[in-house]
């Protein structure tokens, strides 16, 4: 039986968690009001060239192939698919495509935004978790994806949600294997949308054998990673099948690691080289140049290692500057250049706040440390993965996102435990319960004529 306490905290946490998400739809449509006409284009090639054509072919009924017939491996299934689910919904109900699918970027933003608060609840009240939440959601490189097709939003869903339970588990210190199974399957489909996923499904894995060495036996922390792993292998499995059958090839989510890695090292040369934004030395320049000029002899990922070691041994200062450039830009770059210098100084900030907030996290230990260690590790993670192909921004903000929940440390530092909600409006505190708010902001609020919950 749960209690009258449990009850009332139970309400409270439904209260927040829908004042983030109404909260973040009002966000988005005013952002999307705002947007300049310049900026409102869909600056996504990676959506005209492969995920548009793919899921039109489906909704055609050719299945998962291009154009001129050829298998479309380049990237994972899921996003297409996802996209021609809209279309399909729109074409049932007689709309126009675009408001289908900017209601479904709006709606999935909005339920981002609402995960990120249900982990930041593991760490914090209902109040500072609401904060960290919308502080998230008001990120500007987390607003740019929303005027956009971008299958990073999807994709962020599905990562969040696995995240969320994967960490509501930890924190409970729960052994439920079906639960394991689900945080796989989550994280399954985020593989069949951006492959990086399966590194995320690694991580997790290792931090279940290190977290719970202490509480759980190795066989039980085995059944819980093989809970795990087997989630996955479910929803990736078909699809790894279906392109075997089709082409005998046996790929890893997709074809998309040899070209990816060739823009890596070529991102400033070539049809596609960057025209605006932080620039680079001329010996990098010139040897993204050489290596440019070999892209049709790079079959391989191993070939496209090969290439760059060869011109490492030749010219190893521009190696070597090539290497932190990309290091570097992997937290601020667009794949045009433009903005650059404008996302270093907002990033110089954000990052400045989100690193000092992992600081407080991990002085705090218990649970906040521990949370601060799996997001470190994804962050890490993300860093290697981008730092290995084109150095792009929002590769990097899936990760970013997850240090969000640790900003409520900082402000804590800074304000009291609830001394920035007194500058909250008297319906938000309402609308969630009595917060953490001062007594003051309370009286405040009552004297307005604004019914305040008492405390349990």
């Amino acid at each position: 039986m749960v209690s009258s306490d449990g009850q009332g905290r139970s309400s409270r946490t439904v209260r927040a968690s829908l004042l983030v998400f109404f909260l973040s739809i009002v966000v988005i449509v005013l952002f999307s009001q705002f947007v300049p006409p310049e900026f409102a284009g869909n600056e996504s090639h990676d959506y005209t060239r492969f995920y548009e054509p793919v899921a039109r072919g489906i909704l055609r009924g050719q299945g998962l192939r291009l154009d001129d017939g050829c298998l479309a491996v380049r990237y994972p299934p899921g996003y297409p698919a996802y996209l021609a689910g809209l279309f399909g919904l729109a074409g049932a109900l007689n709309v126009p495509e675009d408001p289908i699918v900017a209601i479904a970027i709006l709606l999935i933003t909005a339920l981002t935004a609402t995960l990120v608060f249900r982990i930041a609840r593991t760490l914090w009240s209902d109040g500072w978790s609401v904060i960290a939440a919308l502080a998230w959601l008001v990120y500007p490189f987390n607003l740019w994806l929303t005027k956009q097709t971008n299958s990073e939003t999807p994709y962020l869903l599905l990562l969040y949600a696995a995240l969320a339970l994967y960490w509501e588990l930890e924190v409970s210190e729960s052994e439920s294997r079906p639960r394991y199974v689900a945080v796989g399957l989550l994280l399954g489909l985020a593989m069949l949308v951006r492959p990086v996923a399966i590194a995320i499904c690694a991580i997790l894995a290792v931090y279940t054998w290190i977290r719970r060495s202490g509480r759980s036996s190795r066989r039980a922390r085995a059944i819980l990673i093989a809970a795990l792993l087997l989630g996955s292998a479910i929803v990736v499995a078909p699809w790894e099948l279906w392109v075997f059958g089709q082409s005998g090839q046996l790929i890893v989510l997709s074809t998309g690691s040899r070209p990816s890695a060739v823009d890596g090292i070529t991102f400033m040369a070539g049809p596609e080289a960057m025209t605006e934004g932080v620039g680079a030395p001329a010996d990098v320049v010139a040897m993204m140049e050489r290596l440019d000029e070999r892209r049709d002899e790079l079959e391989s990922t191993g070939q496209v290692v090969g290439a760059f070691i060869e011109e490492a041994r030749v010219h190893p200062s521009a190696a070597m500057k090539l290497l932190a450039l990309k290091a570097g830009r992997s937290w601020f770059g667009t794949h045009t250049g433009r903005m650059e210098r404008t996302n270093l100084l907002i990033q110089a900030v954000v990052l400045s706040v989100l690193g000092w907030s992992f600081a407080i996290a991990w002085k705090r230990r218990g649970r906040h440390r521990q949370y601060a260690i799996l997001s470190a590790a994804i962050v890490l993670c993300y860093w290697g993965m981008t730092s290995l192909v084109r150095p792009l921004l929002r590769y990097m903000v899936p990760a970013i996102g997850l240090l969000f929940v640790l900003l409520p440390g900082c402000l804590i530092r800074v304000f009291g435990e609830g001394g920035i909600l007194r500058a909250l409006p008297c319906w938000s505190v309402t609308a969630v319960g009595r917060l953490d708010c001062s007594p003051r902001h309370v009286g405040r609020c009552r004297r307005a004529g604004v019914r305040i919950p008492e405390a349990d």
